[in-house]
C-alpha cells in the first residue's frame, strides 16, 4: 500500500491522470475514503470519463464515503449529466442552503434551462442578485440572461456589474451589448461593442471592416451564399443545418414563416417550408410505443396543437437533451427584435397618421439617384423647389464609391444641412432651452456630426431616415414638428418604419408559441412520460444549437423504436441508423397524426383539419388523399357550370399551384409526389363519374377543378 501511495503521488504530481486511472481506482478499493474518492474523481474528470460512468463511481461511495460538500456537488452534477434533473436538483437544493458555491447556482440554472423550469428564473436571479459580489463576471452575464425575461432593468444592473468586473474580455462585453440592447439602452451598447471591436482579436468575437472591405467580402461571398441557397431548395442540407448556415433559429423557419404564408394574400408570395421528402408514404397501421421526437417534430405537431395528444398516446417519449437550449435561444433571439428602435418608431408612425409628418412618394431623376441614392435624391429635389433644407447627417457620400467620396451636388449644396444646424435653429426660434440645446448637440457631435449651414425659419425641412432617427434620440423632433417647420420624410423611411413595428406582434407571437411548446415538453418530463436521450459529446465546428438535438439523434437511440422528425433531407431516409449501428424506422408528423385517428384519440374531421393548416402554411409536400379531395368535392356546389370552390379546396389549388411555380420540387425524389398528384387526380375523377348520384353537369365541372 506505501507503494501504491507512492506511485499515485508521483503520477499526480506529473500531470500523468490517465496513466493514474487504474492505480486511484485500486487505491480507493483498498482504502475507500474521502481523499481517496475526490482523487478518483479528479482522475475521472481529467480523462474525460462520461457522466454516466462518474455517477456510478459516485453511487458507490453513498455508504463508503463522508457525504462532503465537493462529493454530493459533483454526484448532484453527474445526476443533471444524466439526466436524473430531479435527483440533482434535490442535492443541489441542499448544497444551496448550506453554502454559498458559484458551482451551485450553476447547477440551479443549468437544472432550470434543461427543464424547462423557466419560471424559476426571477428566483435564481433573486438568489444570485444576493450574491453578486462572489460571482465572475460570465456567471453575473448568465444571471443577467435569465433576469431579462421578467425584469430589464435588474438584468442591465447585472450586465453593467459583468462589465466593471471583467471590462477587457470582449465576450463579456458583447453579451453586455445585446442585453442593452433588449432595455432599451443604446448608450450603453454601442461603447461595449466598439470596446469589444478593439479587443477582439482575428478569430472574433466582433470583427472591424471598412464599408469598402465589406462589398469586397460580400462580393467573395456571394457564390458561398447561392451554394447555400441551392443546398436549401434541392434538400441537400436538413433544417438543423440550415438554421446554422442562415443564422436563422427554428422559430423563424417552422413558425413565423409558415404563419406568414398563410397571412400572405398573394399565394405567388408563399415560401414552402421543406419539412417532408416528396418520396415519403404514410407509415402504415404499425404501432411503435417508444419514439423519439426530433425538434423539428416538435416544433411542427406543437403548431398543430396535437403535441400533447401524442405524448399521451406513447408508452415512452424521447427527446435531445438539448431540447429547451434550443427553446431558451430561439426566445432570446426572437426577443432581440430591436426593441429601442420599436419604441421609436412608434409615435413617429403616429405622426405620419395624423398627418404632423409629411410623406414624399415621388421618383427622382435618375441623375441625381445615381449620384446620391433615391432617397436623397428625391428630397433634395424637393427641397430646391420648395425653397428648403435637405438634412442629413454628416457627409453624404457618392453612391457608387465605398464611401470614400463626397457626392457631387452643385447648386444643390446650399440646400443640405446637417441635424445639428437644426438644433440650432430651434434655439435661435425659443422652441428649446440652452440646456437642451447644448445636451442634443453633445450626442450629436458625439456620433460625428457638425454644423454646416444655417436652417432659417419656418423654412420646410426634407429629414432622410437618419436624421429623423438621430433628432428623435436627440429629442428633438417633438419640439421641431411644433414649429413653423413643415417636416417631411420620403415614403422609403415610413414603410421601414411600419416594417419594423409589424414585427411586434409577431414576436410576441413566436413568444408565446416557443412557451406553450416549452410547457408541453415539460409537462411531459415531470409526469415521466418524456425522457431525455443520452446528451452526445460530439461537437464539430458547424455544431450550432440548432445542430445540436440531431446530433443527439444520430449519436444514441437505445430504447427507442422508431424515430419522428419533419424534414425534407433526413425524412428521405426509410431508416435511420444511430452510432451505435441501431436501426429504427423514420416517421413524420402525419404519421402521428395517423395514429391518433386509429386510437380514437383524434377525429378524422380534425385530421383533415391539420392537413388544411399544413398546406395554408405551405408545408413542403403534405399529401393529397382521393378520399380527402372526394369528400371537399362532396360538399362543393355548382353554379353555372362552375365549381363554387370550399376554403380547403381553394387552399388545395392555390398550394399544389404555388409548389409548382416555384423551382422546390426539382429532385429525383420529388417525382413520386408529382406521380401521387397525378394518381389522385385520376382516382377522384373516376370517382365523379361513377357516382350515379352525381349529374353530368357537376361531374363536368368538378373534373375541371
Amino acid at each position: 500500500i506505501v507503494d501504491l501511495h507512492n506511485l499515485v503521488r508521483v503520477l499526480v504530481g506529473r500531470n500523468r491522470w490517465k496513466r493514474l486511472k487504474p492505480y486511484a481506482e485500486q487505491l480507493f478499493q483498498r482504502e475507500p475514503n474521502y481523499d481517496n474518492a475526490v482523487l478518483q474523481l479528479n482522475c475521472l474528470r481529467r480523462t474525460q470519463a462520461s457522466a454516466k460512468e462518474i455517477c456510478a463511481f459516485l453511487e458507490r461511495t453513498i455508504d463508503l464515503v463522508e457525504q462532503r460538500a465537493e462529493i454530493r456537488s459533483a454526484r448532484a452534477w453527474a445526476l443533471f449529466g444524466v439526466g436524473k434533473h430531479l435527483e440533482a436538483k434535490r442535492l443541489n437544493d441542499e448544497l444551496l442552503v448550506e453554502r454559498d458555491a458559484t458551482n451551485d447556482l450553476a447547477l440551479d440554472v443549468n437544472i432550470a434551462i434543461r427543464t424547462g423550469d423557466w419560471e424559476r428564473f426571477a428566483a435564481i436571479g433573486a438568489r444570485g442578485w444576493e450574491r453578486r459580489a462572489q460571482l465572475d463576471g460570465r456567471m453575473l452575464l448568465t444571471l443577467a440572461r435569465l433576469v431579462g425575461f421578467s425584469d430589464p432593468a435588474q438584468s442591465l444592473i447585472l450586465a453593467q456589474e459583468a462589465v466593471a468586473r471583467e471590462s477587457n474580455d470582449p465576450a463579456i462585453l458583447v453579451g453586455a451589448n445585446a442585453i442593452a440592447i433588449a432595455a432599451r439602452r443604446d448608450d450603453l451598447a454601442m461603447p461595449w461593442v466598439h470596446k469589444a471591436a478593439e479587443l477582439s482579436k482575428d478569430d472574433g468575437p466582433v470583427s472591424v471592416f471598412s464599408y469598402g472591405e465589406m462589398v469586397e467580402f460580400m462580393k467573395s461571398n456571394a457564390e458561398s451564399w447561392r451554394k447555400k441557397n441551392e443546398m436549401y431548395r434541392t434538400g441537400q442540407v436538413p433544417l438543423h443545418v440550415a438554421g446554422s448556415l442562415f443564422n436563422a433559429p427554428f422559430s423563424q423557419l417552422l413558425i413565423a414563416q409558415p404563419r406568414q404564408n398563410a397571412r400572405e394574400v398573394d399565394p405567388r408570395r408563399r415560401h414552402p417550408v421543406p419539412i417532408r421528402s416528396g418520396q415519403r408514404a404514410a407509415a402504415g397501421g404499425h404501432e411503435y410505443p417508444r419514439v423519439a421526437l426530433d425538434v423539428t417534430a416538435l416544433f411542427v405537431l406543437s403548431e398543430l396543437g396535437k403535441l400533447e395528444a401524442v405524448l399521451g398516446s406513447l408508452d415512452e417519449v424521447f427527446v435531445s437533451p438539448r431540447v429547451m437550449d434550443v427553446l431558451l435561444e430561439d426566445r432570446g433571439r426572437v426577443a432581440f427584435h430591436q426593441p429601442s428602435r420599436i419604441v421609436e418608431v412608434k409615435p413617429l408612425n403616429a405622426w405620419v397618421t395624423s398627418g404632423r409628418l409629411k410623406v414624399i412618394d415621388a421618383k427622382a431623376s435618375s441623375e441625381l439617384a445615381d449620384e446620391v441614392g433615391d432617397e436623397a435624391a428625391v428630397l433634395l429635389a424637393e427641397a430646391q423647389t420648395h425653397a428648403g433644407m435637405f438634412i442629413h447627417p454628416g457627409s453624404l457620400f457618392k453612391v457608387a464609391s465605398y464611401m470614400d467620396k463626397e457626392a457631387a451636388l452643385g447648386e444643390l449644396q446650399a440646400r443640405f444641412a446637417d441635424p445639428i444646424d437644426v438644433v440650432n435653429a430651434l434655439r435661435l426660434e425659443g422652441l428649446i432651452t440652452q440646456a437642451e440645446g447644448d445636451d442634443a448637440t453633445t450626442l450629436l457631435q458625439r456620433i460625428g456630426m457638425t454644423a454646416r449651414q444655417p436652417v432659417q425659419p419656418s423654412v420646410p425641412l426634407y429629414l432622410d431616415g437618419l436624421a429623423v432617427q438621430y433628432l428623435q434620440q436627440a429629442k428633438l423632433l417633438q419640439p421641431l414638428l411644433n414649429s413653423g417647420h413643415v417636416v417631411y420624410v420620403h415614403k422609403s423611411t415610413v414603410d421601414e418604419w411600419q416594417a419594423l413595428l409589424a414585427t411586434e406582434p409577431m414576436t410576441d407571437e413566436l413568444i408565446q408559441a416557443l412557451d406553450a411548446l416549452r410547457r408541453t415538453v415539460r409537462a411531459g418530463l415531470m409526469s415521466g412520460k418524456v425522457k431525455f436521450l443520452a446528451e452526445s459529446r460530439r461537437r464539430g465546428e458547424l455544431n450550432a444549437t440548432t445542430m445540436l438535438p440531431m446530433v443527439d439523434l444520430l449519436d444514441d437511440i437505445a430504447g427507442v423504436d422508431a424515430v419522428v422528425l419533419d424534414d425534407r433531407m433526413l425524412g428521405s431516409n426509410l431508416s435511420l441508423t444511430d452510432a451505435m449501428g441501431k436501426t429504427v424506422p423514420v416517421l413524420s408528423s402525419l404519421d402521428m397524426l395517423g395514429m391518433l385517428v386509429r386510437k380514437g384519440a383524434m377525429t378524422e374531421a380534425s385530421q383533415r383539419e391539420s392537413l388544411h393548416l399544413l398546406r395554408a402554411r405551405c408545408y413542403f409536400c403534405i399529401p393529397i388523399d382521393p378520399d380527402e379531395v372526394s369528400y371537399y368535392l362532396g360538399r362543393a356546389s355548382v353554379e353555372n357550370g362552375k365549381l363554387q370552390e370550399t376554403a380547403q379546396l381553394r387552399v388545395i389549388r392555390q398550394y399544389l399551384a404555388r409548389l409548382n411555380a416555384t423551382d422546390v420540387l426539382c429532385t429525383a425524389t420529388d417525382l413520386s409526389y408529382q406521380d401521387s398528384l397525378w394518381r389522385a387526380s385520376s382516382v377522384v375523377i373516376g370517382i365523379l363519374w361513377m357516382d350515379t348520384a352525381t349529374s353530368v353537369v357537376d361531374a363536368e365541372a368538378k373534373s375541371d377543378w
